[in-house]
């Protein structure tokens, strides 16, 4: 984070995108913490379904259109 913010400018420079790096981290803390809580069972009964899901989904990136074209 620090990297990120040095390398946008500190506080003189645009700080958005370490925002928005601190938003999605606190994000991904609270999903692991959820999953935490989820019992090995489940997981273990669910695990061909979400294997085929995130394959699924990983080729699906192959194919999309960049959301964030810069010029």
């Amino acid at each position: 984070m620090v990297a990120l913010f040095s390398a946008n400018g500190g506080f003189e420079g645009d700080i958005s995108e370490t925002k928005k790096q601190l938003v999605w981290f606190g994000a991904g803390m609270v999903i692991m913490a959820v999953i935490i809580f989820i019992d090995y069972d489940i997981i273990g009964k669910l695990w061909i379904p979400l294997f085929g899901v995130t394959t699924v989904a990983l080729v699906a990136v192959l194919f999309a259109e960049p959301v964030n074209r810069r010029n």
